[in-house]
């Protein structure tokens, strides 16, 4: 399974889409926490220690793309 992240800067928050197989699964609103959390976010989505479920569960919007 192949999984990747896209970190957006918004102002002063930050944003992380999650993506599994080359599909956005979800984007997370992390403008109340640091770059440092956001890093480790990614770096358990990647190891797999975040599921698609977790990610759905606080996810802002619906998957758009299939």
């Amino acid at each position: 399974m192949e999984r990747d992240t896209k970190i957006k800067k918004v102002g002063d928050g930050y944003f992380v889409e999650f993506y599994e197989n080359n599909k956005c699964i979800g984007v997370i609103d992390y403008s109340d926490h640091s770059l440092h959390y956001v890093d480790d976010a990614v770096n358990n989505f990647r190891s797999g220690l975040m599921s698609e479920e977790l990610i759905k569960s606080y996810s802002i919007k619906e998957n758009t793309n299939g």
